[in-house]
């Protein structure tokens, strides 16, 4: 069975973790909660109707990674 998912993103925006919805779910939610990004008390209450959160790191860090593993 495939289970309920969400997937986000948390970014750094002025020194406060912000989480970003990244997939057309977790974006609903963000709608339903009348915000363009999710709070953690939002996610708890995602949790508890059975959703899964996965975590994407940021394009950022993808790039800083790339350039880590290069060299």
């Amino acid at each position: 069975m495939i289970g309920l998912l969400i997937t986000v993103e948390v970014r750094s925006v002025y020194g406060r973790d912000t989480i970003y919805p990244v997939d057309a779910a977790a974006r609903a939610f963000a709608s339903i909660a009348g915000t363009t990004t999710l709070t953690v008390p939002v996610l708890k209450q995602i949790i508890g109707l059975g959703y899964e959160v996965q975590y994407q790191l940021p394009r950022s860090h993808l790039f800083h990674l790339a350039d880590v593993v290069a060299s």
